[in-house]
């Protein structure tokens, strides 16, 4: 790289930097929120055996809500999140152009430092396979909420 484009070195530290840090934000979120579903179930099985059937039902009812709730906030998150490391790829792609990285021969070889390929850095769908997880995970644990309040009311009809 030229010396007298130190900012542009900089930047593109920090650029480097950022989309790390974005990826571990998601990383960290379903590392927080794929135990708390098991343990909003097993809560509820809990509660089921020792309250009464329609305080079951009603908890069920409220931590579907609040599952549903906590998907809808954790989704815009991470879309949110998507964006700006969307952006900051297009200005490090940006950063190589400038520098020629992905021209044929401009450093002394005759291939390029960069692939074709390292143009769509930052615009990739990782963000899509952390929804279609926690989605997997939020209707699972709505399906197992929802059927332990099946179970409580259906017992106490049987009686």
């Amino acid at each position: 790289m030229p010396a007298d484009h130190e900012f542009l070195k900089a930047y593109f530290i920090d650029s480097q930097a950022e989309m790390r840090w974005r990826r571990e934000v998601e990383y960290k979120l379903l590392a927080s929120l794929i135990p708390l579903c098991p343990a909003l179930v097993a809560g509820l099985f809990a509660l089921s055996t020792v309250a009464a059937k329609l305080v079951t039902l009603a908890a069920a009812c409220f931590l579907t809500i609040f599952v549903w709730i906590l998907y809808l906030y954790v989704s815009r998150k991470v879309k949110a999140e998507n964006a700006i490391y969307k952006e900051v790829g297009r200005t490090t792609v940006r950063i190589w152009e400038y520098f020629d990285l992905f021209a044929q021969g401009a450093y002394g070889s005759n291939s390029p430092i960069l692939l074709a390929s390292s143009r769509k850095y930052g615009a990739g769908l990782g963000y899509k396979l952390t929804l279609n997880v926690f989605l997997a995970i939020c209707t699972a644990t709505t399906f197992m909420l929802l059927g332990i309040a099946a179970f409580a009311m259906a017992e106490s009809l049987n009686r």
